[in-house]
């Protein structure tokens, strides 16, 4: 038996551990297993509906016992072994959905639990793969969501989003019920079942799930109908009773993933206050940073959906990163791009502009800053090809390219403002490796090839605008280390964050965001699809217990000046700063904001310099620029 994490139970408890204690004996099949792991379940709910032999061994996910990491190497539950007699040694496999069709293919002689006809086996593995890609990324974000920091109205678009695609499979359960596919239990329902035997949690941690009552679900009354049918049906199952713990000690776990309790987020001390104001005009020497409160106040002051802001912005960074890989753009000059393309859409909404114009001006941009000059043609015939085969592929100069490429050019200006011309780069590619080299790490090593991974992923969050190279570049290797168990003891301890100017609190933070963006987008990333959904909740779990441990904050806090903030955006100063503008507004030079166009039709927007700020500023960063000089007497 490993060792127990302190805040896991170390083994199933009431009818589920009676059920591990029947299995004890040797037989050929092992089923790995973390009892409180849903996808462990998905396994274990087949295995005793099939009736199939097997020996259950528990695995501590933290703690992983060397027999164990030699038969799988990546230490991922669930996993099965199964004996090859021609070699007289163990087999593994892993991924839950890979395991359930093993089990069905190599055990035919077993109840089948997928339809005989073609046409309903391929609609069962659809909705198989809508549970995986769509329902559990879903119920992750609603859980993991902190109104305290983003806002109550986000908290309910969160649970919304995952009723509809609960209500969307829902539809597909046969009328006549209660399963699936009917009277019998099948793939699909069991895929299912283990969130639905957790929905309780949202009572705990949510203020409610927010299914509609029997009688009140109005025109969606019938599917609700099936769906409250159907979960009775698997909940009322051997099976699930018989692989389901005792309550109690699923509420640890999932209380580490849920940071906002209910008690919590009705205290009126659980909500951070706003910072001030930071936009273009008041340009900071040593501030080029902006807070998670100040990027919710800018999608709150726009009025735009945080969800579809999520997509859009995922889809702005992959265009970058496609059309960058076509033109061999380096990573230097897709860092400098995502971070306007950032800045822009904090600004300027999107029903202004296209995402993909605005991509492509923030790689346009992003072309002279770092000089690897590209003309806006290039660019958006690179863009344009893509979606064709190579025989079809048009030149730059074609005329068909000419609006659009003005286009880029009109909105390369208001890339520039929004960045509050800020010229200033950070790449923490270069830094992860000198990290990774001080830690006595190789660049080809494993660890090191995925943090580097890692780190182009990290630009698809606000993160690259909110931390520095060197929090970012220990974000990543931390990150690479607990993915693939091969942890760095000072790198989690943070033995040399004084030295690279960092702190355990910006780095968690980064951490935080990164695994929510695998946990929500995995598909929209680098490194997501290598790894199986759950492993980025087994990396939370212990982060999320550290954090409420240490009392570290989700997000960072500014720190507070000890004079007034000066409102720099045209409204009047008041003790807080506070205006009625967007946080990031541009001012010309009689107060208000101009309306621009991609065409740049408005005036001339003058930038002011705070000079008090400044000074102080100047003489905070002098420190880390110090010129050091020598006189030398020479003969002429």
């Amino acid at each position: 038996m490993a060792v127990p994490d302190a805040d896991v139970h170390p083994e199933a408890t009431g009818a589920a551990k009676a059920l591990v204690d029947r299995h004890q004996a040797e037989q050929p099949l092992k089923l790995y297993a973390g009892w409180f792991c849903p996808f462990v379940q998905r396994v274990w709910l087949v295995l005793e509906e099939k009736q199939i032999p097997y020996q259950y061994i528990e695995i501590n996910p933290y703690h992983k016992e060397p027999s164990f990491l030699a038969l799988n190497p990546r230490g991922l539950v669930p996993t099965i072994s199964v004996r090859d007699p021609s070699t007289n040694s163990s087999k593994p496999l892993y991924e839950s959905t890979v395991i359930l069709e093993y089990l069905e293919e190599a055990y035919p002689n077993h109840r089948p639990l997928l339809p005989s006809d073609p046409y309903q086996r391929a609609r069962s593995r659809i909705w198989i793969d809508y549970v995986t890609s769509r329902i559990i990324p879903t119920l992750h974000r609603f859980l993991q969501y902190q109104p305290s920091t983003r806002g109550i109205e986000g908290l309910q678009q969160a649970r919304q989003e995952f009723l509809s695609t609960l209500k969307e499979w829902a539809k597909e359960i046969d009328s006549s019920g209660p399963y699936f596919w009917g009277s019998e239990v099948s793939l699909p329902d069991l895929v299912l079942a283990p969130w639905a035997f957790r929905l309780w949690v949202f009572d705990e941690f949510k203020g409610g799930l927010g299914i509609p009552k029997p009688g009140e679900g109005g025109e969606d009354e019938e599917v609700w109908g099936k769906w409250r049918k159907w979960q009775e049906a698997v909940e009322g199952r051997r099976s699930a009773k018989e692989t389901t713990s005792e309550a109690e000690h699923y509420l640890p776990i999932y209380k580490s993933m849920a940071p906002d309790k209910k008690e919590e987020a009705s205290s009126p001390d659980a909500a951070i206050p706003d910072p001030p104001p930071i936009h273009p005009s008041f340009i900071q020497v040593a501030k080029p940073y902006i807070f998670e409160q100040t990027i919710q106040q800018c999608i709150a002051a726009m009025g735009v959906n945080p969800l579809r802001e999520e997509s859009l912005r995922l889809q702005g960074v992959t265009w970058i990163d496609n059309v960058r890989r076509v033109l061999y753009l380096p990573i230097r000059t897709f860092n400098t791009a995502v971070v306007y393309y950032h800045k822009f859409r904090l600004v300027h909404p999107d029903n202004e502009y296209n995402y993909m114009d605005a991509a492509a001006a923030a790689l346009f941009t992003a072309c002279k800053i770092e000089d690897t000059l590209k003309r806006s043609r290039e660019i958006v015939c690179a863009a344009y090809n893509l979606k064709l085969p190579a025989q079809e592929h048009m030149a730059p100069d074609n005329p068909v390219f000419e609006a659009h490429a003005r286009g880029i050019i009109g909105l390369e200006r208001l890339m520039l403002e929004a960045s509050g011309f800020d010229f200033r780069t950070r790449h923490p590619q270069k830094t992860l490796i000198k990290l990774a080299r001080k830690y006595g790490l190789t660049p080809q090593s494993e660890v090191s090839n995925l943090a580097y991974r890692i780190s182009q992923d990290l630009y698809r969050t606000y993160a690259p605008i909110k931390q520095t190279t060197s929090t970012m570049a220990f974000t990543c290797l931390e990150l690479a280390g607990r993915l693939l168990d091969q942890r760095i003891e000072a790198v989690e301890q943070g033995v040399d964050y004084a030295n690279w100017k960092t702190s355990r609190e910006e780095v968690m933070e980064t951490l935080f965001d990164l695994l929510e963006l695998y946990t929500h987008n995995r598909g929209h990333t680098t490194v997501g699809p290598h790894f199986p959904a759950d492993r980025f909740l087994t990396v939370r779990i212990p982060l999320n217990t550290e954090a409420e441990s240490q009392k570290l904050p989700r997000y960072t806090n500014w720190v507070p000046e000890p004079r007034e903030s000066k409102a720099t955006n045209g409204d009047k100063a008041t003790k807080d700063a506070t205006t009625k503008l967007h946080p990031l507004t541009p001012v010309a030079a009689n107060g208000d904001r101009p309306r621009a166009t991609e065409k740049g039709r408005d005036g001339a927007v003058r930038f002011m310099l705070d000079p008090e700020c400044a000074d102080a500023e100047k003489s905070h960063v002098a420190t880390y620029f110090k010129v050091e000089m020598e006189e030398y007497e020479v003969e002429e």
